[in-house]
């Protein structure tokens, strides 16, 4: 929740950097103080990829070039290796969660993106108690930058439609779940966000996939098949073909085209460690092709591939991104396999994968964010653990507890001298 709602107007970087140092904080805590390893991976083989996953970040950080950005992130990025091992912590955690607590944090999801839905009203209707200085045409709520809000306001819309279309909720739920799902909606056209419009769709049409499927089985394939039409129209659109060209296609769009030509030839040149974690930016100019400089000039510039698969396989190596393809891989399998366990859980998993998918969406089109990711790695948490009603024991042994606070203080002030540092710099 603090990563999404904590902002610091009075900083250089007032959105994205003290999201980073709560996450990173919060994650030392509860990964020193809590987390244990199964004896037996077979069973449960997310612990498997998660170490290997943040033991291939300590070597990255052994070879990068310069460690402390790796360590930290790029100015305006704050998605350095600290974040992505407390993003591992944040997983493995609520992968122990029984599915009371479970549904506890969903709506409190539901109760953060309400707050952060109103704050994006203020915003569109001018009563914005911060007086930022904008670069951008769309409001930015608590993230700093359109995309982002747009991005968010599809998540919380999608949780709004699933309480809309829940078959056991009060008149109530309905209610509210209709307000935040219109809420939702005009937060995106506020925005002017695109790929939050994009996200709301994968989300509601897999919610609704379900929900057909549960009364007809014939009807979820016909709807199945409508989607899949929709998306090849939509794919289509992205590269200028199709009915959906004038809706879908933007001059941004050649602009990631650029920005993925530029991460294969990175992977192609370095596909064992990549050009450095986060070190995308830096190396930029090394690896973009003729076509781009002479359509955008000689200054053409980006510091992150704006997909996160390429982003890992371009800056931490082929292996990093296998690996956390591999853990999609995982996610998609445990999910139907809940469905098969936890019928009277289903609508609910459901919904956790719908919020999930639409993440993933997101970002195979744009960059990684504390706020938006710190949400898809707690629900792929949950579904890849919380199959039965007893939590998995929690270690709550004093002396770890004692050092998981020293060492969430200790990288607190890391993370405050980081940002002095950069302040300084800039």
């Amino acid at each position: 929740g603090l990563c999404t709602l904590l902002i610091n107007p009075n900083g250089m970087d007032p959105f994205l950097s003290i999201k980073a140092s709560v996450l990173v904080i919060g994650g030392a805590y509860f990964a020193i103080s809590y987390l244990s390893i199964s004896k037996d991976f077979k069973k449960n083989p997310m612990q498997l990829i998660l170490i290997v996953f943040s033991f291939w970040l300590f070597i990255l950080f052994a070879v990068s070039d310069n460690k402390w950005i790796s360590l930290f992130g790029t100015q305006g990025r704050s998605m350095g290796i600290l974040v992505y091992l407390s993003l591992v912590a944040v997983m493995w955690i609520s992968s122990t969660f029984n599915i009371s607590k479970q549904q506890f944090l969903f709506r409190s999801f539901l109760g953060i993106g309400s707050l952060a839905l109103f704050y994006g009203t203020l915003q569109s209707i001018k009563l914005d108690p911060f007086n930022w200085d904008l670069v951008y045409q769309g409001i930015i709520g608590f993230f700093g930058n359109p995309n982002f809000m747009g991005a968010f306001a599809s998540l919380i819309g999608i949780a709004g439609f699933s309480q809309l279309l829940k078959s056991n909720s009060h008149i109530k739920s309905r209610v509210y779940g209709s307000i935040i799902l219109i809420l939702a909606i005009l937060n995106i056209v506020w925005s002017k966000a695109t790929q939050g419009i994009v996200s709301l769709i994968v989300g509601i049409s897999t919610i609704t996939i379900f929900s057909i499927f549960q009364k007809s089985k014939k009807l979820g394939l016909v709807a199945i098949a409508i989607s899949s039409l929709g998306l090849a129209f939509f794919v289509a659109g992205l590269f200028k073909i199709g009915p959906l060209v004038n809706l879908v296609y933007k001059k941004s769009v050649s602009y990631r085209g650029d920005f993925w030509r530029t991460a294969y030839s990175m992977i192609e040149a370095n596909p064992i460690f990549g050009v450095g974690f986060e070190r995308f930016g830096v190396n930029y100019r090394l690896y973009r092709d003729l076509p781009q400089v002479l359509r955008n000039g000689v200054d053409a510039y980006s510091d992150n591939a704006h997909n996160v698969f390429l982003q890992f396989a371009a800056t931490g190596g082929v292996f990093l991104a296998i690996l956390y393809l591999a853990l999609d891989v995982l996610i998609f399998y445990k999910y139907v396999k809940r469905l098969k366990e936890l019928p009277e859980n289903r609508f609910f998993y459901t919904s956790i994968f719908a919020i999930w998918l639409a993440i993933q969406a997101q970002g195979l089109i744009s960059v990684d964010t504390p706020a938006i990711a710190v949400w898809g790695w707690l629900f792929a948490g949950f579904i890849l653990g919380g199959s039965t009603n007893k939590s998995i024991v929690e270690n709550r042994l004093s002396v770890r507890k004692v050092v998981g606070s020293i060492s969430a203080l200790v990288l607190g002030i890391l993370f405050i001298f980081q940002l002095n540092a950069q302040n300084g710099m800039r």
